[in-house]
């Protein structure tokens, strides 16, 4: 699940995987909060959903609400010629995020990308809820 040679990449999980995940105990679905993207490694889990994101690091759990902590810089990484990884990187909250992503599902790595940029430049304290910028590149 995380590649041959036991690298740390993370793999998108899909839909039906979610609940594999550690990170998915704390969202707050009885709130109408959804997973839109989970990305999982040995070390770490990336959560967003349409109201913020969540890292699990080891035993630590960090919390940013798109209404709460503003998202910026946001950069996409493109694999080099060895890498086995792309990462998209960004600043929530004034914390540096990097999110390593197996090669092999760039493309997904991308529309993340796209949607935290678009993310970036609509943000808006006032709202809590985002999912209309995720809508286009959810899987119905």
């Amino acid at each position: 699940m995380f590649g041959l040679f036991g690298n740390n990449d993370g793999v998108f999980l899909s839909r039906g995987d979610f609940k594999n995940a550690e990170v998915d105990n704390y969202i707050s679905y009885e709130d109408g909060e959804f997973v839109c993207f989970l990305i999982k490694s040995p070390d770490e889990e990336h959560c967003f959903t349409n109201k913020g994101y969540y890292r699990l690091k080891g035993t630590d759990l960090d919390r940013y609400e798109f209404n709460r902590h503003k998202l910026e810089d946001v950069e996409f990484e493109l694999a080099g010629r060895f890498d086995g990884d792309v990462e998209v990187k960004f600043i929530i909250g004034g914390d540096k995020i990097n999110v390593d992503i197996n090669k092999a599902q760039s493309e997904q790595a991308k529309d993340l990308y796209k949607i935290l940029y678009k993310l970036s430049s609509v943000q808006n304290f006032e709202e809590d809820d985002y999912s209309d910028v995720f809508e286009q590149f959810l899987d119905n």
